[in-house]
């Protein structure tokens, strides 16, 4: 075996050797083959980058020509790219760079999924490469100290990256959440990359699990779960507790490590409460599809009424939507909805506004995008309250997610007399936004009985209407026929 590759890139070029020899080597699938695992090094490295994994996968299994590169200047431009890093073997994130730099049109589809090459060239070749011999620890007093903080090191990861793995199955599996997945795993990768800073073979070499006094201590309330939720609440807790031990104990080796570590642990608080809560909450409001907004002058009945018919024939919340109202009569307004929607047993959601939804005892608050932000609506309404929020992009309702946000409206699908001088969202959008995420999210915008199939169409489960239940005279069949699209 060649001295200057390991056995893992042997077999890598093995392959790389039949492809070219059926004139099939391409980059793409040189690229497909260097990230089939997604625990490796190239695939840990295009995170880091930037680039989604999944956005990746699915682009690469669509149709298209390939970009034909030859074994021979791929292992010259990997070659020279070694030199460059100071490394004397040659790894599979140097082969990564090697393909990206030599195929500059697989790097240009790559940067529109969102791939900042110079990142991923700033990781694998620095600018000034550091050799092994030269990653010394800090002023420990004794080798044994060094010895502890390593093994200490290697269990608070090796906990951090069960527990994250637990929650990669918990939000794939469970939630069937793509973007919460994703997030999940990018944490993942990057604390790998984090720890790799660490000489090499350091935290492996300490580790001594055979005399470790802790393998044999456990408590009853280890082996007991009551409910699938209680696996993620109890794995997001050990999770943090590995990392505030791998933060302190990293700070004795490495103050830069230590700071990334600590930079994992807060993103992990905030897809804590996006996965546990959102979890509660996908129970929550997992049957419920039609959301009526209304207002006092579009009903062409009385609110009362028009609530009382709606919830009739199938409705199950109700936002009031006033934008011009004196706080006063607002909130008269608001109580007496809140009423009405009590006595039909359906969920009453009040826009804008949390102090008056506080007031009234609502169900819960909608905000917009330039509303007050849901963690001080949360501060105003407390734990136990609904909070939407309306998203018009991918990056809005990514960010709502994170927020903490109880449902999303997504939209506008179609264009719409309650807001006509805002930009459609449109279809395209929605399906997107259904396949991103699974957060109780309703279709919004110009939504009727001879639009709805087309939202059903793209994987909406859940409409807002407004107009076509506020405008009826028979607001109940209105209501029962929109249901029964949904069905």
């Amino acid at each position: 075996m060649d001295s200057r590759f390991s056995p893992a890139i042997e077999r890598l070029l093995a392959r790389f050797d039949a492809w070219e020899a059926e004139q099939s080597l391409t980059a793409e699938r040189i690229l497909a083959a260097l990230v089939e695992d997604e625990e490796s090094l190239p695939a840990t490295r295009l995170v880091q980058a930037g680039l989604s994994l999944l956005r990746l996968r699915d682009w690469l299994t669509a149709p298209k020509v390939g970009i034909s590169l030859s074994r021979g200047e791929l292992l010259h431009t990997a070659t020279q790219l070694c030199r460059e890093s100071g490394q004397d073997q040659l790894t599979s994130d140097v082969l990564l760079l090697a393909v990206v730099e030599l195929a500059p049109a697989l790097c240009g589809q790559l940067v529109r999924l969102g791939f900042r090459p110079e990142q991923l060239r700033t990781a694998v070749v620095p600018e000034n490469p550091l050799r092994p011999e030269s990653l010394t620890p800090l002023q420990l007093s004794e080798p044994t100290e060094l010895i502890a903080t390593a093994r200490v090191l290697d269990v608070g990861a090796n906990r951090a990256n069960e527990s994250l793995r637990i929650l990669d199955d918990y939000c794939r599996f469970v939630l069937e959440d793509r973007y919460l997945t994703e997030s999940i795993k990018t944490v993942r990768h990057d604390l790998v990359a984090t720890l790799n800073k660490l000489p090499d073979s350091l935290l492996l070499e300490s580790r001594e699990t055979i005399r470790d006094v802790g393998t044999r201590i456990s408590t009853t309330g280890e082996f007991q779960r009551t409910e699938i939720r209680e696996v993620a609440r109890v794995n997001f807790k050990r999770l943090q507790e590995a990392f505030r031990s791998l933060e302190e104990f990293s700070k004795l080796l490495s103050v830069d490590v230590a700071a990334e570590i600590e930079a994992l642990r807060y993103r992990v608080y905030t897809l804590e409460q996006a996965i546990v809560r959102g979890s509660d909450l996908r129970t929550r409001l997992r049957d419920l599809q039609l959301y009526v907004l209304l207002t006092g002058e579009q009903c062409v009945a009385s609110l009362d009424w028009t609530i009382a018919e709606a919830a009739a024939g199938g409705a199950q919340i109700v936002q009031l939507r006033e934008k011009n109202l004196p706080d006063r009569e607002l909130f008269d307004r608001a109580r007496r909805c809140a009423d009405a929607c009590r006595n039909a047993g359906i969920l009453f959601i009040m826009n804008d506004r949390p102090d008056i939804a506080r007031l009234v005892d609502a169900d819960g608050v909608h905000l917009g995008q330039d509303d007050l932000t849901v963690q001080a609506a949360r501060q105003i309404l407390g734990p136990d309250k609904l909070i939407g929020v309306s998203t018009h992009n991918l990056t809005q309702l990514r960010q709502a997610i994170l927020d903490g946000a109880s449902y999303v409206g997504i939209g506008p699908a179609f264009a719409t007399a309650t807001k006509p001088h805002e930009p459609v969202a449109g279809l395209e959008f929605l399906r997107q936004a259904v396949t991103e995420s699974t957060l109780p999210m309703f279709a919004i915008g110009g939504i009727n009985l001879g639009t709805i199939q087309a939202v059903c169409d793209v994987g909406v489960t859940r409409v807002a209407v407004s107009s076509v239940i506020a405008q009826a005279e028979e607001p109940k069949l209105v209501a029962m026929a929109l249901r029964e699209a949904l069905a």
